[in-house]
Order: structure tokens, then C-alpha cells, then sequence
């Protein structure tokens, strides 16, 4: 009983899906309303496949769709592992810098120092010799 009850409600919505899905096989309302009156399966068979063929192209359309989404997710995620990676260029690009500038600074004391003991040692060798 309860199919039958789906199965009136479908039909009483579906003449225009099965008149927009298939125009050849619901062409001529007289044949129809008479194909009607001889087999009620014919109609209810096309109604059925009429909305069968709407509910794929709304499962492919929503397939699509989210292939989209997905699309545009992993674009985002490039973008973000991008702009990551040239963060972390620059920040290695400032500690390499920092890092040579410590260098550098420390190679110049260690100079400093060791021209200081060099002056040191010869202010004693000159204060030994005089």
C-alpha cells in the first residue's frame, strides 16, 4: 500500500520531468492519453526512468562539484605549502646571514686578541732587549 501510495504521488509529479527527458517518447498528448489508458506501466515505466535519469545527473553534477572543491583544496594547500617553504628560504637565508655575521664578528676579536699578544709580546721583547 505504501508503494502504491509513492508510486501515485511520482506519477502525478512526473509527467513534465518525463516530457522534459524524453520528448520522442511522450510526443503526441493523444497517443499518449491513450497509451496511458492501455498500459499504465508504460507511464509509470518512463516517469520512473525519467526521474532516475534526473537523480544521475544530480549525482554526476554533484560529483563534479565536489571534484571541484577538491580541486580548489589542493590548490590552497600548494599555495599555503608555497608560501611555507619560502618562509623558511628566508629564514634560513637570516640565520646563514646572522650566522656569518657571527663569523666574521668573532674571526675580528680573535684578530684583535691575537694582534693585542702579538704587540704584548713584542713590548716584551723590546723592554728585554733595552
Amino acid at each position: 500500500a505504501k508503494i502504491d501510495k509513492e508510486l501515485a504521488s511520482t506519477e502525478e509529479k512526473a509527467p513534465p520531468v518525463a516530457e522534459a527527458a524524453f520528448p520522442g517518447a511522450v510526443r503526441g498528448q493523444q497517443q499518449n492519453q491513450d497509451a496511458a489508458q492501455l498500459d499504465p506501466h508504460y507511464v509509470a515505466y518512463f516517469r520512473r526512468r525519467a526521474n532516475r535519469q534526473l537523480q544521475l545527473q544530480d549525482a554526476r553534477r554533484l560529483i563534479e562539484e565536489r571534484g571541484r572543491e577538491r580541486e580548489r583544496e589542493m590548490q590552497r594547500i600548494d599555495l599555503e605549502c608555497e608560501r611555507r617553504l619560502q618562509r623558511l628560504d628566508l629564514e634560513y637565508e637570516r640565520y646563514m646571514q646572522e650566522g656569518n655575521e657571527r663569523e666574521m664578528e668573532r674571526e675580528r676579536e680573535e684578530m684583535v686578541l691575537e694582534r693585542e699578544r702579538r704587540q704584548q709580546r713584542v713590548a716584551l721583547e723590546y723592554e728585554r732587549y733595552m
